[in-house]
Order: C-alpha cells, then structure tokens, then sequence
C-alpha cells in the first residue's frame, strides 16, 4: 500500500466486477488492509456500503459506490441513498461500476437508473 501513499491516494471504490471473485471473504480481507493502510474502501459487497465523508479545507464530501455486475441497482433505493449523503456534506461523488465491457455507449438501464 505505500506506493498508494505515495501517490496521495486515500480513498477507493471496492465496487466493481471481481468484488465477488475469491468471495466476501477475501472481499472482507481486501476490505480490513486498506484500512490498516489508512486507506479508505467506498463501497459494500452487497452495494450496501455507508457514506464514506472526507474533510477538505472547509467543505465535506461524501463518497458512494455501487456496481451492476454482481448485483442489480434499485433506482428507488439510489435517490433514496444519494439524498441521503448529500445531507452529510457539501458534495456527494457516486461511482458506478458497470455496462457491459468495451461499449462505448450507456445502456437504457444506465440512463435510467
């Protein structure tokens, strides 16, 4: 993790396609070394991760993410989730990791949700 450090990287989206490749226990293990690192995860094996808030200067961020290869996206549960970190601070930064790999273009569910 130092050259994460040296980089200046503090926070990562664990939600993506291989989430689920050596199952939720080593997902759980990936999870606790970052933040042994001092590194900070976003996201949840289930997308069921809490905010994550970073403080910078004066503003709050708050930071979601969420992946569609596992597991399918509620666009209900999403405005619900993203209102709700944006009453947490001053900007909220939602990743979604998805669509179907080396298309170019969103899919209707993507410009849905």
């Amino acid at each position: 993790m130092d050259v994460l450090h040296l980089l200046g990287i503090t926070h990562v989206s664990v939600a993506n396609n291989h989430i689920n490749d050596y199952g939720e226990a080593a997902w759980n293990e990936s999870h606790r070394i970052l933040l042994d690192s001092d590194i900070q995860p976003i996201g949840g094996y289930r997308n069921d991760g809490e905010p994550v808030i970073a403080h910078t200067g004066k503003q709050t961020v708050v930071f979601l993410a969420f992946e569609t290869w596992n597991r399918p996206l509620d666009p209900a549960d999403m405005q619900k989730r993203i209102t709700q970190a944006a009453s947490l601070g001053d900007f909220v930064i939602v990743s979604f990791h998805w669509g179907i790999e080396y298309d170019h273009q969103a899919s209707q569910s993507q410009t849905t949700l």
